[in-house]
C-alpha cells in the first residue's frame, strides 16, 4: 500500500515553520522541482503574509526551477499583492506575479465528461511544477475547501468555475502543496503542513483543525484519499510551541540566499 508523507511543523514564526516544513521533505521535493514553476497562492485579503511565500520561494530557486510565477485566480489579486509587500520580500529575484482573472491572456480548452468545456490558464497548465500554498484560515468557515480542490479552482476561467466537479485535471493538480498559518487561541501558534500529495496534506490539515476529512466543502472524493499518511515532523495533537531560530541548519538548498538583498541595498 503506497504512504504518503506529510510534513507539520508547529512554531512561533510563519517563515520558518514552512522552512522546516520543507526541509524535512527535501528528498521527495527535489525531484518534483521543474521550470517554470507556478505558485497557486491564495491571498487573505485583510492578513496576507509574504514570509512564508519567501520561504517556498528559498526551495524553488535553489532546484534551478527558473522564473517563478505567483499566480492567484481570487478578486482584487493584484491589489492584495502590492499592499502587503510581497513585491519588496521578492525584489531581486525571478519572481512575477499574476492575476489570473485580470491577467491571464491565453487559456487551454479542456473537454470534462458530463461538464463540457473548461478553460485552463495556460500559464498554469504549461508549467513544469505546481504549488499550492494555502492559509490554513481558509479551510474554515462557509467557504472553506480543500487546498488541492482551491488551487485548482483558481487556475481556471472566472467564468466556468461554478461547473468545476472538483475531479482533479492534471494540468492543474499541485505537485507540492503547503498549508500553513496562525492556530489556537489568539493565533500564538503557527503551523506549516506540506506534502507532494495535496489530498493527504489536506487530510492532514482538516485532522489538525478537528474538522475530519469530510467536514470541508468540496468534498474528498474517496478514490482520491491516500491509503496510508505518514506524518513526520510534529504531531497532530497540540503540543507546547517551539521557538524558531534563524540560525537553525535547515539543510542544503534552504537558507536564504546571501545575495537576496532589499531594494534599499541590505541583505
Amino acid at each position: 500500500m503506497a504512504t504518503s508523507t506529510v510534513a507539520v511543523v508547529r512554531s512561533d514564526n510563519r517563515r520558518g515553520a514552512v522552512a522546516e516544513a520543507l526541509a524535512l521533505l527535501d528528498a521527495e521535493i527535489r525531484p518534483v522541482l521543474a521550470g517554470p514553476a507556478v505558485v497557486l497562492a491564495h491571498l487573505e485579503a485583510r492578513r496576507a503574509d509574504p514570509a512564508p511565500m519567501s520561504s517556498l520561494l528559498d526551495v524553488l530557486l535553489a532546484g534551478s526551477v527558473g522564473e517563478v510565477v505567483v499566480a492567484s485566480g481570487q478578486p482584487g489579486a493584484a491589489a492584495i499583492v502590492d499592499r502587503s509587500g510581497f513585491r519588496r520580500e521578492c525584489w531581486g529575484r525571478p519572481v512575477r506575479f499574476l492575476d489570473l482573472a485580470r491577467d491571464e491572456e491565453r487559456w487551454r480548452t479542456i473537454e470534462r465528461p458530463g461538464v463540457g468545456s473548461i478553460r485552463l490558464a495556460e500559464t498554469v497548465a504549461s508549467a513544469g511544477c505546481r504549488v499550492a500554498l494555502t492559509p490554513i484560515a481558509s479551510f474554515r468557515g462557509r467557504h472553506g475547501m480543500p487546498a488541492g480542490r482551491r488551487g485548482m479552482l483558481a487556475a481556471l476561467h472566472p467564468d466556468d468555475r461554478g461547473r468545476f466537479d472538483g475531479v482533479p485535471i492534471r494540468r492543474a493538480w499541485p505537485d507540492l502543496s503547503v498549508v500553513e498559518g496562525p492556530i489556537g487561541r489568539f493565533g500564538r501558534q503557527v503551523v506549516a503542513i506540506a506534502g507532494i500529495d495535496p489530498t493527504a496534506v489536506d487530510a492532514v490539515a482538516a485532522s489538525l483543525l478537528g474538522m475530519g476529512r469530510r467536514g470541508l466543502s468540496g468534498t474528498i472524493s474517496a478514490e482520491l484519499e491516500p491509503p496510508r499518511i505518514a506524518v513526520i515532523g510534529d504531531p497532530i495533537a497540540p503540543e507546547p510551541v517551539r521557538n524558531w531560530r534563524p540560525s537553525l541548519s535547515l539543510g542544503r538548498g534552504l537558507r536564504r540566499d546571501p545575495g537576496h538583498g532589499t531594494p534599499e541595498g541590505g541583505s
